[in-house]
């Protein structure tokens, strides 16, 4: 098993756990909302995290480098203007965190951190 492969299986596994949707629901080409928002992130963390390409990304959801490309512009976005989005992201990363996923790297920051909810 490749690293990359390792890597996204125990993302898949968190995603899972976290979000309560099945591996087949976050590959699958729906488009509800939640399993789009499930996927941003998990695009997120596998760019920035672990350094994938995205055509590499892409390999993994059945999905074009520039659907990767076009998603990870929006997650920032995302994490500023939905608490909802920002929160479930950061429930996400603290379940990977407790897995010590990023032990060869740097931990992402959280989504919230530095924005004043008022």
């Amino acid at each position: 098993m490749t690293r990359a492969k390792a890597q996204f299986d125990l993302l898949m596994e968190c995603a899972v756990h976290v979000f309560d949707v099945s591996e087949e629901d976050i590959v699958s080409e729906r488009r509800f909302r939640n399993l789009v928002n499930i996927r941003r992130m998990m695009f997120y963390v596998m760019r920035h995290k672990f350094g994938m390409e995205y055509s590499r990304i892409g390999t993994f959801f059945n999905r074009n480098h520039t659907t990767i490309l076009s998603c990870l512009k929006k997650h920032d976005d995302f994490c500023l203007i939905e608490l909802e989005y920002a929160s479930a992201f950061n429930e996400m990363l603290t379940e990977l965190n407790k897995r010590d996923v990023f032990k060869s790297r740097s931990a992402p920051k959280p989504a919230l951190e530095g924005v004043v909810l008022q």
